[in-house]
């Protein structure tokens, strides 16, 4: 029973694990499969739908048997405010909301009907690393961000039209060019299957 019992164990607990530097964007799938338990995916990472795990910041691959993986990273935390307009990333979905990546401390949630023109019979099919432009209608310290896809076109139009573009950023002119480098760097690795734009056309599947 005891030779069973840590044979079991053994299996159960990645003993090939080592720590290793990631870039955004790295697959890092072979290096996080060799447990026999479901992974549970911490920061920084994020399961596609091609079954591979990519990770989304830069930093160093961290391990906790017996099957939980993490990048350990520092960077600004972004704070929600409402009526801000974020770009997220899809990490989870469920029957009633999906969870959004924005860069603040928890995932935010974006409702399944939560888009311009979605009903019960026609809603987005959105797959974990989508990309999505949304508005944040929730934002308190007890509860995870709210956003949603709906009306996102009025709140564009009023950020191009502000006379201080930096006022509507929350790190000012220096956080605002860094965010612009990043989402440049983003829009050259996007193929256009990959990003979901309001009011555009709904799949129903």
């Amino acid at each position: 029973m005891a030779e069973e019992f840590l044979l079991a164990a053994e299996k159960s607990i990645d003993l090939a694990f080592k720590p290793r530097t990631c870039l955004p964007g790295d697959d890092i799938t072979q290096h996080i499969t060799n447990v026999t338990q479901k992974l549970r995916l911490g920061a920084g990472l994020v399961a596609t739908c091609d079954n591979r795990v990519v990770s989304t910041n830069a930093g160093v691959l961290r391990y906790r048997p017996p099957n939980r993986y993490w990048l350990d990273f520092n960077h600004k935390r972004y704070k929600p405010a409402l009526e801000d307009g974020v770009v997220g990333m899809i990490v989870d979905r469920n029957a009633e909301f999906y969870r959004v990546d924005i860069g603040s401390s928890s995932y935010a949630t974006l409702g399944m009907l939560a888009f311009d023109g979605a009903s019960k019979r026609n809603r987005p099919n959105l797959q974990p690393g989508t990309l999505v432009y949304c508005r944040v209608v929730r934002a308190t310290k007890d509860l995870d961000a709210c956003v949603t896809c709906e009306g996102t076109n009025c709140l564009r139009h009023s950020i191009s039209c502000n006379s201080n573009p930096c006022s509507a950023f929350p790190f000012g002119q220096e956080g605002l060019d860094d965010w612009l480098g990043h989402l440049r760097r983003a829009r050259g690795r996007l193929r256009a299957e990959d990003v979901h734009r309001p009011g555009k056309n709904l799949d129903s599947r």
